[in-house]
C-alpha cells in the first residue's frame, strides 16, 4: 500500500473552501482520496469518510481498513469522483507533522558512519538540566561529562538539530558510542516534524551564501509505541518506509537545516526488505551516485531498537534509519535552485530544490538603554 498526504481543494465552489491536508492512496501512478473512496464504497468505511487527519486515518485506525480500500483499487474499482487529478494538488510529507517526533541517524563529521566508529561528535554543548531541551546544534548524552541523564528523555525531542548519544560518547572528540561487546552504536539527532517538506518542494534555507549539501536516505514510520525494544519488536513496529532528503547549509555535518519526505509512505509488506533495492541520486538531471541499499552495518530495526533504549518512541514517529551519503560526499556541487532527484526501487522518486530564504529581520526595538 502506498499512502500520500496532499493539499487538495475538493470543494466544487470556485471561490474555494480552505485547503486542507487530504490522505490519499496511490495506485498505478494515480492518487485517490481516502475520504472519497470511503464514501463511494459505502457505510462500512464511515470512519474514514469524514476526511480526518493522517494520524487518525493511518496510525489510530491502523492500516487494515486502508488495505481493504487499496485491494478494491487493485481489483479495478476506481471511482472517478475519488481521483485527485495531476496539477490539482501539492505534495505534503506523508506523516502527521503536528504529532510526530523526528529522529535521524547521524553520519559522522568525517564522512564516516557513526556506527562504524569513525564519526566524531564535534561542536555544540549539551543543555543540562532535568528534561533538558537540546538546542540548535546541541549534543545531549547520558553520563558524558558535560550533560546529565535527563537530557536524553523525550523532553529533548522538542529541540532543533540536537544530537543524542548514549553513555560513553565523547563530545568534541572522535569517539563513537560504545555498547555491549565493544560494538559502536549509532549517534542520532532529533528534529521537528513541523519543519518537514514534501515531494517537489522548494526548500527555503538561510540567505547567507553558505555551502549547500543534501544527504539522501530512507526513513521509517512507526505503527506502535516502543520503549527499550528488542530488534524483533522494532521490526514489527515498522508501518512503512519513505524517501528522505536532509538539506544542510554551512559546514556542519551534524545539523540538518530542513528535511523532505515522500513522495509516499510505502507499507512494510509492499516494500519487503530494503537490502538490494537500487537507489540513485541526480543533480540537475546528471547522475552523481547510485548503488544498492544495505551494507551500512545496522538494519533499520536495529537503529530503531537502539534509539528506543534512550528515548520513548510513539506511534507515528519518523526515524531516518540510514544514509546513502550526500551530494558533497561524492564530489557533486549543489547550488541554490538546482533540482535534486532521489529515486529508489519500490519507494518512488523524491525531488526538491533549495532557495535562499528571506533576509533576517531586525527584531529588537531601538532603546536608549537598559535591558
Amino acid at each position: 500500500m502506498r499512502i500520500a498526504t496532499v493539499l487538495y481543494d475538493a470543494s466544487p465552489d470556485p471561490d474555494g473552501a480552505p485547503l486542507l491536508p487530504t490522505v490519499a492512496l496511490e495506485r498505478d501512478g494515480a492518487l485517490y482520496s481516502v475520504a472519497a473512496l470511503a464514501r463511494a464504497f459505502g457505510p462500512r468505511y464511515a470512519a474514514l469518510a469524514e476526511g480526518v487527519d493522517f494520524h487518525h486515518t493511518v496510525v489510530v485506525l491502523g492500516a487494515a481498513t486502508l488495505c481493504e480500500l487499496d485491494e478494491r483499487l487493485k481489483a479495478g474499482e476506481r471511482p472517478s469522483a475519488a481521483r485527485i487529478l495531476p496539477g490539482s494538488f501539492t505534495w505534503l510529507p506523508p506523516c502527521e507533522t503536528e504529532r510526530a517526533a523526528f529522529f535521524e541517524r547521524v553520519v559522522g563529521a568525517d564522512g564516516g558512519r557513526a556506527d562504524d566508529g569513525r564519526g566524531a561528535v564535534a561542536g555544540g554543548d549539551a543543555v543540562a538540566g532535568e528534561g533538558a531541551v537540546a538546542g540548535e546544534g546541541a549534543v545531549a548524552c547520558e553520563g558524558a561529562g558535560r550533560a546529565v541523564g535527563g537530557a536524553t528523555l523525550r523532553g529533548a525531542v522538542d529541540g532543533i538539530g540536537g544530537t543524542v548519544a548514549s553513555a560513553g560518547a565523547a563530545i568534541g572528540g572522535g569517539g563513537a558510542v560504545e555498547r555491549d561487546g565493544g560494538r559502536a552504536g549509532p549517534l542520532f539527532r532529533t528534529g521537528l516534524a513541523r519543519a518537514f517538506f514534501g515531494h517537489e518542494a522548494t526548500v527555503p534555507l538561510l540567505p547567507e551564501p553558505l555551502d549547500l549539501d543534501v544527504e539522501h536516505g530512507v526513513a521509517v514510520m512507526l505503527a506502535d509505541d516502543l520503549w527499550r525494544a528488542t530488534e524483533a519488536e522494532a521490526a514489527q513496529a515498522i508501518l512503512g518506509y519513505t524517501l528522505r532528503l536532509s538539506w544542510r547549509s554551512g559546514a556542519s555535518e551534524l545539523q540538518s537545516t530542513a528535511v523532505q519526505l515522500g513522495p509516499v509512505l510505502v507499507t512494510r509488506d509492499e516494500v519487503g526488505t530494503l537490502d538490494g533495492l537500487r537507489m540513485q541520486l541526480r543533480v540537475e538531471g546528471a547522475k552523481v551516485a547510485s548503488g544498492a541499499a544495505g551494507g551500512s552495518g545496522l538494519s533499520p530495526a536495529e537503529v530503531i531498537a537502539w534509539i528506543s533504549q534512550h528515548v520513548p518512541l510513539r506511534a507515528g514517529d519518523v526515524i531516518g534509519v540510514g544514509s546513502r551519503g550526500s551530494a558533497r560526499g561524492v564530489g557533486a556541487t549543489v547550488g541554490y535552485g538546482a533540482r535534486i532527484d532521489f529515486a529508489a526501487q519500490r519507494l518512488g522518486r523524491l525531488s526538491g530544490r533549495a532557495t535562499r530564504g528571506p533576509a533576517m529581520r531586525a527584531w529588537r526595538r531601538a532603546s536608549s538603554g537598559g535591558v
